[in-house]
């Protein structure tokens, strides 16, 4: 999409053909880092932008034309590519990006082949070698209990007693079965001395309710309960403490009676 005739003629009238390479080779205002400027809507541009985006339209935001015949102050549309700062980096020659484009090895020496390389989240290229040998180092200086081929109960962390946990922490299986073991023993019968005294089994010792009724009770119960804490979560937070204080009351032993003659003493748990 040609626009701005006028100002287009007086580009091409300020520039040389160059006949090797086709360059439009501006002869007027320079900037320093040798691109042609020129004065287009009362302000300073750059001219080989505003000849691409004449011809070809807008470049896309976040975007740069590069100049694929490598002269800077070339105003030839046909000599300019669109693309992002991170290739234009590397596709220009004195920069870090087209430097390290440039490298086949890491620091280490590593080659920077297929099976080797990676790419990072910012686009560089990252060695595997170097990542690997990293990763394997760095926990024992992190944490020295890295090194340490026991548990604290003596356990081994070998191959098959060892997990890893996903924040990477060593783990022993036998440890974590006998404190699994510890908390089932524990919560189970506590859980079935509360089932016990919940109405509806009351119901299904006297015979009043079949399981199937029970069964229903119960998630009309549930859903009831869902659909109260939907509408007021701070009242049925309140109401679950308090009921919790009654199961627990409910469930607390009886006091215990000394034996003593003369003097008694009551216990009070």
């Amino acid at each position: 999409m040609v626009s701005d005739l006028s100002l287009i003629e007086r580009v091409k009238r300020q520039v040389v053909m160059e006949p090797e390479m086709g360059c439009w080779l501006r002869q007027g205002a320079l900037h320093e880092d040798g691109y042609g400027l020129i004065w287009q809507g009362g302000r300073t541009r750059l001219a080989h932008r505003f000849m691409y985006e004449a011809f070809f339209g807008a470049i896309p935001e976040g975007c740069e034309a590069h100049h694929i015949c490598k002269s800077k102050n070339c105003c030839n549309p046909g000599h300019l590519m669109v693309v992002s700062h991170q290739e234009h980096m590397e596709l220009t020659p004195g920069t870090v990006g087209y430097d390290n484009r440039a490298k086949t090895r890491c620091k280490a020496g590593h080659p920077f082949d297929e099976a080797n390389t990676r790419i990072e989240s910012n686009g560089a290229r990252g060695c595997l070698a170097c990542r690997r040998q990293y990763d394997k180092a760095r926990p024992l200086e992190r944490n020295p209990a890295r090194s340490k081929t026991q548990c604290v109960r003596g356990h081994p962390f070998d191959e098959a007693n060892t997990y890893i946990s996903p924040k990477g922490e060593r783990r022993c299986r036998i440890c974590d079965r006998a404190r699994e073991k510890a908390r089932r023993e524990r919560v189970i019968p506590q859980a079935a001395s509360m089932s016990n005294n919940t109405p509806s089994s009351y119901l299904l010792r006297r015979g009043k309710m079949t399981p199937e009724q029970i069964a229903t009770l119960n998630a009309r119960t549930a859903f009831n309960a869902r659909e109260r804490r939907r509408r007021d979560p701070e009242k049925m937070r309140v109401q679950q403490r308090r009921k919790y204080a009654r199961q627990r009351e409910r469930n607390r032993p009886a006091p215990e009676h000394t034996e003593n003659p003369g003097i008694e003493v009551e216990l009070v748990l």
